[in-house]
């Protein structure tokens, strides 16, 4: 970007420039330039400048893994609309990484199922109400001998009983069971 200076500085005919130099390299450069034009001095940018500039910054090294709020300070844009181009952009098969800074720790954080619900469990009454169901159905079919160890079951499942209790009452039908085996 010197020359544009320099060209500006010979077109003027004036023996003096005034300039920042900063060490770094190509890809330094292009990420300082998108976050120039956030400054006032500069003319209003166009939606194509936005969308060129954030199209570019989301593209860069620092852009795929620094977080949305640290591009859109950068770039000097809404969060909502890096947020949106992410959005648009994001990987299909759900890899994405960013890198965080928060309290002056920086750390990688998958960002995947950013916005995605999280399957909640079914709450303790209706899966109380799915085995009592289940039990009942089991029941009609079962055996004297099952149907005696479902109840067993049932009232240790629903709080008639401990667990010790539970086991048992089945070690008591089972030996009940190799008796009328061993007599027959």
């Amino acid at each position: 970007m010197v020359f544009h200076r320099v060209a500006a500085v010979e077109q003027l005919q004036a023996s003096k420039i005034s300039a920042q130099i900063f060490e770094g390299s190509f890809a330094d450069a292009q990420w300082d330039s998108y976050g120039s034009q956030r400054h006032a001095w500069v003319t209003v940018r166009t939606r194509e400048d936005v969308d060129l500039i954030v199209g570019r910054a989301l593209g860069h090294p620092n852009g795929i893994q620094w977080s949305t709020n640290q591009i859109a300070k950068h770039v000097g844009v809404p969060e909502a609309t890096i947020r949106r181009w992410r959005k648009h952009l994001s990987s299909p098969d759900g890899e994405d990484q960013r890198l965080a800074t928060r309290g002056g720790v920086t750390y990688s954080i998958r960002t995947a199922n950013i916005g995605k619900t999280p399957i909640r469990p079914r709450n303790s009454s209706s899966l109380r109400y799915d085995l009592k169901g289940c039990l009942s159905e089991m029941k009609i079919n079962a055996s004297p001998a099952a149907r005696r160890l479902l109840n067993i079951v049932g009232n240790w499942a629903f709080g008639g009983s401990t667990a010790t209790e539970c086991l048992s009452a089945i070690e008591n039908v089972i030996e009940g069971l190799s008796k009328v085996d061993t007599q027959s």
